[in-house]
């Protein structure tokens, strides 16, 4: 009988575990959004698990099908492309104005600052990095409201 608790035990620390994990959930309302955390998060593996995004319309996407995201949490061994950039790339498309992605995108041992830079950037036909306008106002039909990144996190101590 002992052995069969024991193993209910291991089976419930495993399935919880695997179920609740914690989470960084990045909000960007800008361009040139900076981030302020509660808490620092130590080295620890990040997972790119899902990018929302809001558009006030979905009156033109002049996204041409991505956005990129240049974080300045990441030291630039990530992501390694002939562009010369260490950019996030996630897909948008035209409709519908509010967009859900799951994608699973691991980085491995970064540390996240408790304040961090974000900067969001779209690729013109020419192939030039133009920051991505936002608007909460309704006009500009086709801008961007808001975006959510969100991360799984492998641990959230508290480090004081």
């Amino acid at each position: 009988m002992e052995g069969a608790k024991i193993h209910l035990v291991i089976k419930f620390i495993f399935l919880t575990n695997s179920i609740i994990m914690p989470t960084l959930n990045i909000r960007i309302t800008k361009n040139n959004e900076n981030i302020q955390l509660p808490k620092e998060l130590k080295a620890q593996k990040l997972e790119l698990v899902r990018v929302t995004y809001s558009k006030n319309a979905t009156a033109g996407n002049p996204y041409f099908g991505a956005l990129y995201f240049d974080l300045d949490i990441f030291n630039g061994f990530e992501s390694i492309t002939n562009q010369g950039n260490n950019y996030l790339i996630t897909p948008l498309a035209d409709t519908p104005a509010l967009q859900t992605y799951q994608l699973s995108q691991t980085f491995t041992s970064e540390d996240v600052r408790q304040a961090f830079n974000v900067k969001t950037y779209y690729r013109n036909l020419t192939g030039n990095y133009i920051p991505v306008q936002f608007d909460e106002t309704g006009v500009d039909l086709g801008n961007l409201t808001w975006i959510d990144l969100v991360f799984n996190v492998s641990d959230m101590y508290d480090y004081k």
